[in-house]
């Protein structure tokens, strides 16, 4: 495609495809770009600037609109409409938005076979594969008007549905292919994703648990543990609506090893995540372990991949790319370290962990500084307030070190995430896997702020 007979070739047939109105993105645009299809500068006859959206570098991977619409129309299948063929990342934002409406209208102008069209309007599988396009295009929409496209995301799989059970009530009647389930299976997960962002727990539950079922009808392991994933969390998240946070207290014993043996952790599934990652290094596996970890409250394996994500995201995408900028914005919430106070048990309010007033790294601190109540983790609003130690409620998932033990000197010093709470203890994992979870008292650890390299 990057030689000139035939960019003219593509250049002279620009007016038979079609686009949509709305220009796409524009940035990173010098002077020096042309569209690496029709090698033209500057706007095209319909008035589209030259654009890129994906993690092509310097003056490449610019294209007009209608170039890569007609590119991707005399391509087989729909990851054209989604991957850049240059950099092979998928195209964000507007411009994906811009080529997946215009997949949408291709497929609704293109010839209807006559027998099809005793009962659909356009050709059911390929509708069905374009809707596709446009949920993910969707689904990756942000900013301020990312309601209005969760709206639209919830419209657009909830017609790929429809359409689905049409095909099986006329076409398929006594088998479906496994095509057509792994797009109602993506379906059903984008609405529970739809539902989990507007907090709708209960309906992301629902719609996550078919997606999950759907994947395992056709053997499908990846997006099956991927959607599970999801779906415990979002449990998660509903029964935590309910429960009421931990009370520690002043027990006479200040860890206890036995109780932490007890319950069984779900590793198998992360160990194969884990092992996804390691293999192929891209960033769909590790976002997908990102969020089984966040189901796991493994903060600390959370914070360290996210710092592996950002330095190949920054040489990957750039340092400017919408995708750094997420992982660097995902780091910087989860580091904030958020709690809730005995003395305003009954209220639902949060409070930030700034410090110990006496941090000097001597680990006796017993009065730790505060601030709130908050709205969300990185806000600045509330009060300073100055409190004991016992008062704090520790958020599951807040990474800590122990210290002062004198039964289990070994574990002073030892880096952990509070996973649970038993009576008047935590629960804490420990980052070194040859150590047993253990129940330990509030005043035998103190919250982490900066977690130290890995090899300490």
């Amino acid at each position: 495609m990057g030689k000139k007979s035939k960019a003219k070739k593509n250049s002279a047939g620009k007016k038979k495809a079609a686009t949509t109105a709305a220009p796409a993105s524009t940035t990173g645009h010098t002077a020096a770009a042309s569209c690496w299809i029709c090698l033209e500068e500057g706007p095209n006859e319909l008035g589209q600037p030259i654009a890129r959206d994906c993690s092509c570098r310097g003056d490449s991977g610019f294209a007009h609109l209608n170039c890569l619409v007609q590119y991707a129309e005399q391509k087989p299948g729909y990851l054209q409409w989604e991957t850049c063929p240059n950099c092979l990342q998928n195209y964000r934002n507007e411009l994906r938005l811009d080529l997946a409406n215009a997949c949408m209208k291709i497929t609704k102008d293109a010839p209807m076979d006559p027998m099809l069209g005793i009962f659909f309007e356009y050709n059911p599988v390929k509708y069905t594969a374009a809707l596709y396009v446009r949920c993910n295009a969707l689904a990756g929409m942000v900013g301020s008007n990312r309601p209005r496209y969760q709206d639209e995301l919830r419209t657009t799989a909830l017609e790929m549905i429809s359409v689905i059970d049409k095909m099986k009530r006329h076409v398929y009647i006594e088998s479906t292919p496994e095509k057509i389930v792994r797009y109602e299976a993506l379906a059903h997960a984008h609405l529970g994703g739809v539902s989990a962002e507007k907090d709708e727990h209960a309906d992301a539950i629902q719609h996550l648990k078919k997606s999950r079922d759907l994947f395992k009808s056709i053997g499908d392991k990846e997006n099956f543990h991927d959607v599970d994933v999801r779906m415990k969390q979002e449990e998660r998240f509903q029964n935590n609506t309910t429960k009421e946070a931990p009370r520690p207290n002043n027990g006479s014993s200040s860890v206890s090893c036995s109780a932490g043996n007890n319950a069984k952790e779900t590793t198998t599934r992360l160990d194969i995540l884990r092992n996804q990652y390691k293999e192929q290094r891209d960033f769909e596996t590790g976002q997908t372990l990102l969020m089984a970890l966040m189901g796991e409250n493994r903060t600390i394996e959370m914070e360290r991949l996210l710092r592996e994500l950002i330095r190949d995201s920054r040489r990957v995408h750039g340092t400017n790319h919408d995708v750094t900028r997420g992982y660097e914005l995902a780091l910087e919430k989860i580091k904030v370290r958020c709690t809730m106070l005995n003395s305003r048990m009954g209220t639902d309010e949060k409070y930030k962990i700034l410090r110990y007033s006496d941090d000097n790294g001597d680990g006796d601190g017993r009065k730790v500084v505060v601030q709130g109540p908050i709205t969300s983790p990185t806000s600045n609003e509330g009060r300073i307030l100055t409190v004991d130690t016992d008062d704090l409620l520790i958020k599951f998932g807040t990474p800590v070190i122990c210290h002062s033990l004198k039964n289990s000197v070994h574990l002073n010093g030892k880096i952990g995430d509070v996973r649970d709470a038993k009576g008047d203890r935590y629960e804490v994992h420990f980052e070194d896997a040859a150590l047993k979870p253990c129940l330990v008292r509030g005043r035998n650890m103190r919250v982490l702020f900066d977690l130290p390299p890995k090899d300490v």
